[in-house]
């Protein structure tokens, strides 16, 4: 992830030299964004898959951490700009994880279902996202992040609608075998 951010700033910089600028003007030819190529998104797969291997001890960390964790990333999104929010993201996703796995009772087990919400909100959130900006916001800008939308409300939006989506995603599938095939889960 630390890699995608410094092919973000290097991307930014107008005066990059030449042996920065030209592996990551060949990468942004190849993946368009760190964002979108190897180093956000399997970051995120590498955390999951060590979260996977020690469940047992994640309910140890203490329930103030995880909530100052998701409280210090949701507030640096929100206060930083596009390309630097970052690592304010993995923060929000990991204390928000934190907080959604612990266990409430004895037998209760919510790693399936937030294993469920995760895959199909990950699937759909990007559709709220472009309805909202070029939709309801009016858009005109190609570039998602140029166009000038108000975030929060965009952030609502996106998770309201994405999270309805993932509820009737779950419940159909337990009927139809198709729509659990379709989303993966």
């Amino acid at each position: 992830m630390l890699i995608g951010y410094c092919i973000s700033f290097v991307q930014g910089w107008e005066e990059a030299p030449v042996c920065l600028s030209l592996p990551c003007k060949a990468y942004s030819f190849l993946f368009g964004s760190s964002r979108n190529g190897l180093f956000e998104g399997f970051f995120y797969i590498a955390l999951g898959a060590s979260f996977g291997l020690r469940l047992d001890y994640l309910d140890e960390t203490p329930l103030l951490f995880d909530f100052a964790l998701a409280a210090l990333g949701l507030a640096g999104n929100y206060l930083v700009s596009n390309d630097p929010h970052l690592p304010f993201c993995a923060a929000a996703s990991i204390g928000l994880f934190l907080l959604s796995i612990r266990r409430h009772g004895a037998c209760l087990n919510s790693y399936a279902v937030a294993r469920h919400i995760s895959t199909v909100v990950y699937l759909v959130h990007m559709y709220f996202i472009v309805v909202f900006v070029y939709g309801f916001d009016g858009g005109a800008n190609p570039s998602l992040y140029a166009n000038d939308v108000n975030r929060p409300l965009l952030y609502l939006f996106a998770i309201c609608g994405s999270l309805s989506v993932s509820a009737l995603v779950i419940l159909a599938s337990k009927k139809l075998p198709a729509v659990k095939t379709i989303f993966g889960i």
